[in-house]
């Protein structure tokens, strides 16, 4: 997706259980929305969005990047036959 569609990521905190990302002003919990995503998951200094087709990770380390969550962008060393 363009860049300018997805949030900025500014931040991540993570209190116990409670686990939210930071996106300007705007905090928003694991399962919660920001705009037409879904906060998927909030680890430390990455946020995994989804909008129901596609799974993306903004990370604090990269800003601006975005990479894919899918399986199958991300081949793995055992192939079935």
């Amino acid at each position: 997706p363009p860049a300018e569609e997805l949030p900025e990521l500014t931040g991540t905190a993570i209190l116990g259980r409670v686990r939210f990302a930071v996106f300007g002003r705007e905090r928003v919990q694991a399962g919660g929305r920001i705009g037409r995503y879904e906060v998927a998951e909030v680890r430390p200094r990455e946020v995994l969005l989804t909008d129901g087709r596609r799974r993306l990770v903004l990370s604090l380390d990269a800003p601006g990047a975005v990479r894919s969550d899918h399986p199958a962008d991300h081949p793995t060393d055992h192939q079935e036959p």
